[in-house]
């Protein structure tokens, strides 16, 4: 069935899902060069594609009725093929870091870890070509020498559309690989993430035909280099000018301090490996007070910490109920005079009494504390962690659920908010919390800040689960889009790092905490009175494309346009 399949195509695919994994962060960086690798990632994958074999009559055999063996079917399987080992490259570089937990946490065996690290590459490369649908089935379409392919910009939205709704462990777009360059990123606050999505795909998709076809006009490669090379510096200028704007708009907005916490914590039993275990120190709520005492008396006769916030895990389990707990820190808020945004747990009661403390729901939270001694109301926490706080499809086979948390340790069962509500802190201020894999959604932080009145975005992590990965810098380029999209301020509050605010424009306030080290930050943040294009609207304008791009590619395939 491959038998047409060459070799430089399968490396044309390995290449594309190395240079794609590139784009990745490794650290923090608003300048990344592998930044522009991606506008021409997809282009070894792409050309390999296209050039794939067609069914044809050789000139030298012209009275020969053999026709090559290609078809629709096979040759759209090619395409699949080539996409679904690009996509399992990628996976296998930019997602190493889930082996990390898998064997500290989850207590599986390098060796057994290695295994299902393999499978889930396998399993999980499928997402491209899923992603890229379109692509797959204009490759079949064209299998026959002479049918019109598809419009390239209709293959743009089309996948573009595909990559907001397809469901995936990882909520990276093509656009969020942008975010080594800061003035491209700006594009965001017009077009969200996803947006910028098709700006890559177009880049890649124009140069891949280009190449393919030259022979329509001899100079076409070199002008559609030189073309989209322009283009690609219109957009930087274009964003360099929002930067400049938008720098303004933050000197003139009105400013509020927030105080954060990197305590470092260790857990009883986590992790295991007692040598690793030595660079974090052990939970407990004493070491959580005394380092927030140490941040306050660093503010004598500086400006008054207008918010605390303390990291996912920071704070006792049971937080969230222990009366005694809670009058210990509210005494403390009294003394720091400033209100205290923790992140606990908390059960469904009913179904804790009859399942037990293993099976029943739990919510991960967010609430504040007051000076006055009063208590906000409760944000849940939206996206569990997959595998994690949830497993996959359990919610139609509940049995599933049940046979993951049966064989490996730390499998917790967490339930879904549905509270957009930002959290008062101040009579003209609110904040609003994201807890952990919350950052990674841009639909929870637009609605927080169009409908929750959302004055800063804090997103509550803890990435001991991924020890010092590159996990945790991936969350943290994931939340930098989040302010760009939404004009919003952002802290990343990490229990074990990297902690940082970052202003509006995704700039740091300063170089963020490192990872594995205790400590805190007092940043003074800018709170702009802005609605941006992309928190008006949001995907509305590419899910129109999409469509059109769908409603164009099947009515270029009816029957009566092929060729007879």
């Amino acid at each position: 069935m491959f038998r047409t399949l060459k070799i430089w195509a399968i490396l044309s695919a390995i290449i594309s899902g190395l240079l794609t994994s590139a784009g990745f962060p490794k650290n923090f960086s608003l300048h990344s060069p592998t930044a522009w690798i991606i506008p021409f990632c997809l282009v070894p994958l792409l050309i390999a594609i296209e050039k794939l074999p067609t069914t044809y009559q050789s000139p030298a055999r012209a009275h020969s009725t053999t026709l090559r063996q290609v078809t629709p079917f096979t040759r759209g399987l090619e395409a699949f093929f080539l996409i679904w080992i690009a996509g399992a490259v990628l996976v296998s570089i930019a997602f190493h870091w889930v082996t990390v937990p898998a064997v500290l946490f989850g207590e599986l065996s390098q060796p057994v870890t290695n295994t299902l690290f393999a499978v889930y590459c396998i399993l999980a490369g499928l997402y491209l070509p899923l992603l890229f649908l379109p692509v797959i089935w204009n490759a079949s379409r064209c299998a026959k020498r002479g049918n019109t392919p598809f419009p390239l910009w209709s293959l743009v939205f089309a996948v573009t559309l595909l990559e907001l709704f397809i469901p995936r462990f990882f909520q990276w777009t093509f656009g969020n690989l942008m975010h080594g360059s800061l003035p491209v990123a700006q594009w965001a606050a017009w077009i969200g993430s996803s947006g910028m999505t098709a700006l890559v795909l177009t880049s890649n998709f124009v140069i891949a035909r280009a190449f393919t076809d030259p022979a329509r006009n001899t100079g076409r490669m070199a002008i559609t280099l030189v073309s989209v090379i322009v283009c690609w510096g219109m957009i930087y200028g274009a964003g360099r000018s929002r930067l400049n704007h938008m720098r303004e708009v933050q000197a003139k907005a009105s400013k509020t301090t927030i105080g954060y916490v990197q305590p470092n914590f260790r857990f009883p039993g986590l992790p295991r490996n007692t040598d690793l275990g030595k660079e974090a120190t052990m939970q407990s709520l004493t070491s959580l007070l005394s380092l927030t005492d140490e941040m306050v008396a660093s503010r004598k006769d500086k400006e008054k910490i207008n918010l605390i916030v303390w990291p996912e895990s920071a704070a006792p389990f049971d937080f969230a109920w222990s009366k005694d707990d809670q009058d210990l820190v509210k005494s403390k808020i009294k003394e720091w005079n400033a209100p205290l945004l923790a992140q606990a747990s908390e059960f469904d009661k009913n179904e804790l009494n009859s399942l037990g403390p293993r099976k029943a729901t739990m919510y991960s939270i967010s609430f504040l504390l007051r000076a006055d001694g009063s208590r906000s109301p409760s944000f849940r926490k939206w996206v569990p962690m997959p595998f994690g706080e949830s497993v996959p499809l359990e919610g139609s086979f509940p049995w599933l659920g049940d046979l993951v948390r049966d064989n490996v340790n730390n499998v917790s069962k967490v339930g879904r908010g549905t509270s957009v509500d930002s959290l008062a802190y101040s009579p003209t201020e609110a904040v609003a919390p994201l807890i952990c894999f919350d950052a990674i959604s841009a639909d929870l932080t637009r609605a927080q800040t169009t409908r929750g009145n959302a004055s800063v975005f804090v997103n509550q992590a803890n990435f001991l689960w991924m020890w010092k990965s590159n996990a945790a810098y991936e969350f943290l380029e994931l939340g930098r889009f989040r302010a760009i999209e939404n004009g919003r301020s952002y802290i990343l509050a990490a229990n074990t790092g990297p902690s940082v605010a970052i202003t509006p424009t995704g700039e740091p306030d300063a170089p963020p905490l490192g990872q594995l080290q205790r400590g805190f930050g007092v940043a003074t943040l800018p709170v702009p009175d802005i609605i941006t294009l992309y928190s008006k609207w949001g995907d509305l304008p590419l899910v129109l494309l999409g469509l059109a791009a769908f409603a164009v590619q099947l009515f270029i395939s009816r029957p009566q346009l092929r060729p007879r």
